[in-house]
């Protein structure tokens, strides 16, 4: 059996390399500005003063196939230009964003477009000491002493920090992006809610021309000299799994090494210390290489660890793979590298590769499809909308619809390559909102494969869901799975109710009833794995970097975050409560600081936020009384060092989670892990999926609540430890029991429990009613005079449902009155509502729809269509019997608590649903009792039956339905106890009707009304009381040949109904669309 894990980028990805000796002249070559880009990045290592050898290289140049997506516009426009004139500024770790460390930054450049001056280098942030200042040897007090030494010669590369470390200026790698072969094709219009206005002629900005396609390009990072000194020259390249930082869904997670077989390569020798993570052949005849028309054909490329994605699955996958939960494994993604220029030779060498040795299949998607459905739909419009941000911009419905092609395109184009390479008995998982529609086009080809999907991210609830122009075709492309899985219970709820309400699918406690298929709906939270980033903690590089940071700030607590500036992740909330909390607390304006990691969103940068935020920043910064010390606030603005992460998580006071919206926030889980010395709070925000599991030990509260977190920050930072110990603990316990492994094999043990349950047919000679068997005899009705009768149990079907912990309402009353209103309009149509509830509730319930029939109280007392009487077949002179049942059932609530007993006419109800402050068994043992009781004691003296309905005991007289039948069929000639209960106050239709009505009046005038029957139709459920209904009308003579005694329902219950519907919805469904035409 292989397991298909369909995400939208790989593990790994492809680089063509080529390193040139002179960086300028590789940026001078106009030819190659054809079909390339270059982006200049740094590299990062810090060093000390002593002499070396050991000579510094300065400059290194790249070409490295790097996702180049950048509009249209922006790449014809640079085609045109001198190569070198498309140089960007140094970038660091993701291709799409600006970062440059302050030690290079001229001085036209010193605040970025943020304008913040309060935005630090991680250079400036780890070695920027003023406590070395006091000491007079600077080097025997660096705690980098140890570092090996450079020479006096490449002193003049270097530049002092405050600590009085020399640091060298990093290298600049340019590294060369293929562009986009875009063809011609409409653009959309923009979907930006704030659109900023901007000349026609304007220059595109260098943002625009450097989007990747994953966005997720990081540099090689900075490791201390101690770490490097230990490792060999030359490393191989693992194919499962390296320790790395993830962050494409929403959170980190780690990853970790293991010695496997060597990727593929050219036939010559790779120095990976001058190779970045995305690109690095040395290679020096560059100009052959890159001619224009050979370039991605002849260039040497090999298979690398792609460094950002979701950790947490692959780390599932791999232990998943190493317990043997499966016998093989096949990734089915993207190389986020663009497909139009690279040669289908290449694309197809590049696939064997893959396949053979790294168990993954590339799925290569043009350019121009890939950025309508990443950055156009995927980020602009399911992303948003996902987190409860609604685009407002009037032109965002055409840009909608004009990516919803590619989208398509590109789930297409997935689910063909599955298709492909499917066999009988293997699992197909689909992931997150890149691929919601590949289910239904895998059922569509492979309707008895085993598929999952797992959304990553949080579904809103229906109220958000409807506002997706396409929001039909993606619940349906959802709905292909058989088992379909989310973080949390709150997303499951708000699924449920998308379905119903835009699909009319019914549900269950089985799941989903939808095109004759039941998906099972879940919440499976996923995990990190903790053991691998528990031995990452303990390396040497952690260590190294955590004793920076306590010697930088040895008398501060230290208060961490990590979020993009994204108005999602609530950044701003944050801030504004921590200067709230300084302003209450004025002396933790020098004793706390609030470092905030803050790497630059992959989406659209909205740049009047991050002014807002930064803005913020300032205003917090300038309460310090001495410009000299160290402020409130240190903001890094790019991703740092995974090690260096780690080191301060563990060395943080206070970590605080303010988002908004978030499906599973595993940084949080993270730091948890990591302070496993100081048991650190966390403060965690209500509204992340990762509240929904850390119930225990972590202090929740609503960002919005300003003053609430404010007061939270002192609480926690004030902690006793005896307290933080306890809370850590509770956190620690589960984060560990849900781990990555843990998270994997309740996931495919769902799936494959859910495919059991679709290919189990239920045991029942019950034929499934399908339109065309209802509308044929709907339709043939003996004469014209004859008449269609129509008893309906909605009761029970209409009844909340509860999934998982959580009720559910499975139809919308609105859509009932409706189709029984056009159904009962109709003059050959007599159509009666049955229900247990009393006259008053049911006639409330549909007063607005005379021509109705009601039975109430599952058949004590009828109203005839159009008329006021209510008709009881109970006599009311045996109704004595209540009183003793009534004191029976009192007896029983006693011992049982939160249960109560419900009074009508002629039934009496005692309720124990909620009854949950005891012990399952024994509440059965007692409603059992109650039941034989009533049954024994009462049956033969006041003909009383008691039975058990959705936790309800229902005492009434035995066979109350199947008299209110026969009072209906044989209105003139029935013989039983009958007496007319005058219409009140409360039992009174709205509208002011005859006495009799004519419809009445004819039923009156016939011996009996059966013998103007040309059709019946019953439906209902499960209940005693359906069971009694279904008997009844099997038993009528022949006389009446179209007969539908319909059970709805799922269930595997023997019936004696004829034929069965999934659920109440596919029952309006068919009602509403019958016409007799």
């Amino acid at each position: 059996m292989t397991l298909f894990v369909a995400s939208l980028f790989l593990p790994y990805t492809v680089h063509f390399e080529v390193e040139s000796s002179n960086a300028h002249s590789l940026q001078q070559d106009t030819s190659i500005g054809e079909i390339a880009e270059l982006i200049t990045q740094n590299k990062k290592r810090p060093t000390t003063n002593i002499k070396s050898s050991k000579p510094d290289i300065s400059t290194d140049s790249t070409i490295s196939i790097i996702q180049a997506l950048s509009n249209s516009k922006s790449s014809s426009k640079n085609s045109t230009k001198p190569f070198a004139e498309n140089v960007s500024r140094p970038v660091m770790f993701n291709i799409d964003e600006d970062d440059a460390s302050l030690s290079t930054l001229n001085s036209d450049s010193q605040q970025d477009s943020m304008g913040s001056k309060n935005v630090v280098s991680v250079q400036e942030f780890f070695f920027n000491n003023p406590q070395h200042k006091k000491q007079n040897n600077l080097l025997s007090s660096s705690p980098l002493e140890k570092f090996e030494s450079q020479s006096d010669n490449d002193s003049k590369n270097m530049s002092i920090n405050l600590s009085g470390l020399h640091v060298s200026n990093p290298p600049s790698f340019t590294f060369v992006q293929p562009k986009q072969l875009i063809t011609n094709k409409s653009q959309p219009v923009s979907a930006s809610v704030s659109e900023l206005s901007s000349s026609s002629k304007q220059e595109p900005s260098l943002s625009a021309m450097k989007v990747s396609r994953s966005g997720f390009f990081n540099n090689r990072r900075s490791t201390t000299h101690s770490a490097i000194a230990s490792r060999p020259s030359f490393a191989r390249l693992p194919t499962d799994s390296s320790i790395a930082l993830y962050d494409d869904y929403e959170s980190s997670a780690v990853m970790t090494e293991e010695d496997t077989t060597m990727d593929a390569t050219a036939d010559f020798e790779i120095d990976y210390d001058r190779v970045t993570p995305f690109g690095g052949f040395s290679r020096p005849d560059y100009k052959e290489l890159l001619l224009k028309n050979n370039v991605f054909s002849s260039a040497p490329w090999q298979v690398v660890e792609f460094d950002q994605g979701n950790g947490s699955l692959k780390n599932a996958v791999r232990l998943a793979r190493l317990a043997k939960q499966f016998d093989s494994v096949m990734w089915i993604g993207t190389l986020s590298m663009p497909s139009n220029v690279v040669p289908q030779e290449t694309k197809e060498k590049i696939s064997n590769e893959l396949k053979k040795n790294y168990n993954s299949t590339p799925v290569y998607i043009k350019d121009e499809e890939f950025q309508g459905h990443y950055k156009s739909f995927g980020k602009q419009i399911l992303w948003p909308i996902f987190h409860y941000q609604i685009p407002d911009n009037p032109k965002s419905n055409a840009f909608e619809n004009h990516s919803w092609n590619d989208y398509e395109a590109v789930n297409r184009a997935f689910a063909d390559n599955i298709i492909a390479q499917y066999k009988e008995g293997d699992i197909i998982w689909v992931h997150d909102y890149h691929l919601m529609l590949v289910p239904k086009m895998l059922r569509e080809k492979l309707p008895n494969a085993s598929i999952g999907f797992f959304l990553h991210i949080s579904f809103p609830s229906s109220e958000v869901f409807r506002c997706l122009a396409q929001r039909r075709n993606i619940l349906e492309g959802i709905l292909g799975a058989d088992c379909v899985c989310f973080q949390t219970e709150e997303y499951v709820r708000h699924f449920y109710q998308s379905c119903n309400r835009l699909l009319l699918a019914d549900f269950d406690a089985y799941g989903i009833k939808y095109q004759n298929r039941v998906i099972s709906v879940t919440h499976d939270p996923i995990g990190i794995d903790a053991h691998s980033l528990n031995n990452k903690l303990q390396t040497e590089d952690v260590s190294d970097w955590r004793r920076l940071v306590k010697e930088r700030w040895p008398n501060r607590k230290l208060i961490v975050s990590r979020d993009k500036i994204d108005k999602i992740r609530g950044i701003k909330e944050k801030l504004l409560a921590y200067e709230r909390f300084l302003e209450d607390n004025p002396e933790y304006i020098s004793e706390a600081l609030l470092i905030m990691i803050c790497p630059r969103s992959r989406s659209d940068v909205d740049e009047e936020y991050e002014t807002e935020v930064f803005n913020i920043v300032e205003r917090v910064n300038s309460k310090t009384n001495n410009i000299s010390d160290d402020k409130p606030i240190v903001v890094l603005n790019q991703d740092i060092d995974f090690e260096q992460y780690l080191a301060l998580l563990a060395e943080a006071d206070l970590f605080i989670v303010s988002a908004s919206r978030e499906g599973m926030n595993l940084t949080s889980h993270e730091f948890i892990v990591a302070t496993q010395e100081s048991h650190s709070p966390l403060i965690l925000s209500e509204f992340v999926g990762s509240a929904q599991v850390l119930t225990k030990g972590t202090l929740l509260t609503n960002p919005y609540n300003i003053k609430q977190v404010a007061s939270m920050i002192k609480y926690g930072l004030e902690m006793d430890p005896a307290e933080k110990l306890e809370r850590w603990k509770s956190i620690y316990q589960v984060i560990v029991k849900h781990d990555s492994q843990a998270w994997i094999k309740e996931c495919i043990h769902d799936i494959k429990v859910a495919v059991a349950n679709n290919r189990n047919e239920r045991s029942t000679d019950l034929t499934k009613l399908t339109k065309e068997m209802f509308d044929s005899k709907y339709k043939n009705l003996p004469a014209n005079t004859s008449k269609r009768l129509f008893i309906l149990n909605l009761g029970n079907l209409t009844s909340n449902v509860e999934i998982q912990g959580t009720t559910i309402n499975p139809v919308q009353q609105q859509f009932i009155n409706s189709t029984i209103a056009n159904l009962a309009n109709d003059p050959n149509n007599i159509v009666y509502v049955l229900s247990y509830l009393k006259r008053s509730d049911l006639l409330r319930k549909y007063r607005r729809i005379n021509e109705l029939g009601l039975i109430s109280e599952g058949g004590g007392y009828i109203k005839l269509p159009s008329a006021n009487n209510w008709f009881s077949v109970v006599d009311e002179n045996e109704q004595s019997w209540m009183e003793t049942v009534i004191d029976l059932m009192k007896s029983f609530a006693e011992r049982l608590p939160s249960s109560y007993i419900e009074v009508e006419e002629c039934t009496v109800r005692f309720h124990t649903e909620f009854c949950s402050d005891i012990d399952k068994d024994h509440k059965l043992k007692l409603i059992g009792e109650l039941i034989t009781h009533v049954n024994e004691l009462y049956a033969k003296d006041f003909n009383l039956h008691a039975n058990l309905v959705n936790g309800i005991v229902i005492v009434q007289e035995a066979n109350l339905i199947v008299r209110a039948l026969s009072f209906i069929m044989n209105y003139n000639n029935f013989g039983g106890p009958l007496r007319v209960v005058p219409p009140s106050a409360l039992t009174s239709p709205i509208t002011s009707t005859p006495e009799i009505s004519p419809r009445s009046q004819l039923m009156q005038s016939q011996n009996t009304f059966r013998d103007t029957l040309g059709f019946v139709l019953v439906a209902g459920g499960n209940t005693p009381i359906d069971e009694e209904i279904y008997n009844y009308f099997n038993h009528l003579d022949s006389q009446v040949e179209n007969r539908l005694t319909i059970k709805v329902g799922q269930d595997k219950l023997n019936s004696k109904a004829g034929e069965t519907l999934t659920g109440i919805n596919e029952l309006l469904m068919l009602l509403s669309n019958a016409d007799s035409k």
